[in-house]
C-alpha cells in the first residue's frame, strides 16, 4: 500500500487504541479493548482490498 494511502487507516487504528485505554481505565475492564480489536482487526484487510491498483476505485 502506497504510504499515502496507509496514513488514514494507520490514525483511524491509532485514534481507536489510545481511546479504547481510556475506556478501559474508566470502566476497569478489558471489554472495551476485546470489542475494539474485533473491530480493529479487519481494517488494514479492508484497506488493502479497496487498492486502486486492484481495478477499484479508491474510497473517500
Amino acid at each position: 500500500m502506497p504510504e499515502e494511502r496507509s496514513r488514514r487507516p494507520t490514525a483511524v487504528i491509532i485514534a481507536a487504541l489510545e481511546g479504547v485505554v481510556i475506556m478501559c481505565r474508566v470502566e476497569q475492564s478489558t471489554a472495551p479493548m476485546e470489542a475494539t480489536a474485533v473491530e480493529v482487526h479487519d481494517l488494514p484487510a479492508h484497506a488493502l482490498r479497496d487498492r486502486p491498483d486492484q481495478g477499484q476505485a479508491p474510497r473517500p
